[in-house]
């Protein structure tokens, strides 16, 4: 008996939300969201060139080999370190973000929002050149004064595995930026609200200081719980380009900046959030 009465309810409620007046057009809406990133094909390294770039390619062979094993290693060694190469971890990219985004639709189904942005990035499965790897090892055998230094198999057989020295940084990225948004909203009278909406930013990268520009394309839907609340589902896919003043010297000025493209970011990302409309 209790679970007819509780089905009853539930339809009845169900029912009743269908059936109200659910018009998003002319409204005013405010929500808050989080996201994470689930791909990225842009890779560590190109973002920070110190970093092992593990594409094998005729410019990355210095990575590949390695400068000892291709100056003094045997085939089977030169061969033992292609195999590390290229089984070795990866390096990607992950990203957390959160958003306070406000938007106004018109009577077209057209809206125009705005929104405040923080994303921050992670790498992962990171490693450092070779060179700089075998570096750092003559450095180690520096500290002991009574140490004369490793034979060569064993340098060439550290070379060989450097890439599997893989380590993490959490505190990769961290950009903060505004966008504006234009988007087109399907339906006019349901509890959901399917739209896409295309984006443009501008913002800063907290660590090299760099100037962001910002574009996106995002799929989504607004699902209402009642009259005003609502929740948001999200797939967005995310360009930065970042831009930063380098010195580029000139004969007649030494000190002369020049604002240049430094890197770009891929980003793909699902997003949760919870708004209220009014």
């Amino acid at each position: 008996m209790k679970l007819k009465i509780i089905f009853i309810l539930s339809l009845l409620f169900v029912t009743n939300l269908f059936s109200q007046s659910n018009s998003i057009r002319n409204r005013f809406y405010l929500e808050g969201n989080y996201g994470e990133s689930f791909g990225s094909p842009t890779k560590p390294s190109d973002i920070n060139s110190s970093l092992m770039n593990k594409k094998n390619n005729f410019h990355n062979q210095g990575d590949v080999f390695g400068s000892y094993t291709t100056a003094y290693g045997t085939d089977l060694e030169k061969l033992a370190s292609l195999y590390a190469f290229e089984n070795s971890p990866k390096g990607k990219i992950n990203s957390q973000s959160k958003s306070l985004f406000f938007e106004y639709i018109f009577n077209s189904g057209f809206g125009l929002g705005f929104g405040l942005y923080g994303v921050d990035f992670q790498a992962n499965d990171i490693a450092n050149k070779k060179f700089d790897t075998i570096f750092e090892l003559g450095n180690l055998s520096r500290l002991n004064p009574n140490f004369n230094g490793y034979p060569l198999t064993q340098v060439i057989h550290y070379e060989i595995l450097s890439p599997y020295q893989t380590y993490s940084d959490n505190d990769f990225l961290h950009m903060r930026y505004a966008n504006v948004q234009l988007a087109y909203h399907f339906l006019q009278d349901s509890i959901f609200d399917p739209y896409i909406r295309v984006g443009f930013g501008l913002g800063k990268e907290r660590f090299s200081k760099a100037n962001i520009l910002q574009s996106n394309v995002t799929v989504g839907t607004r699902i209402f719980l009642s009259e005003r609340l609502y929740l948001v589902l999200e797939v967005v896919g995310t360009n930065y380009d970042a831009r930063k003043k380098i010195q580029s010297p000139t004969i007649t000025n030494l000190s002369r900046m020049k604002d240049e493209h430094i890197w770009s970011l891929q980003d793909y990302s699902a997003k949760v959030g919870l708004g209220i409309r009014f």
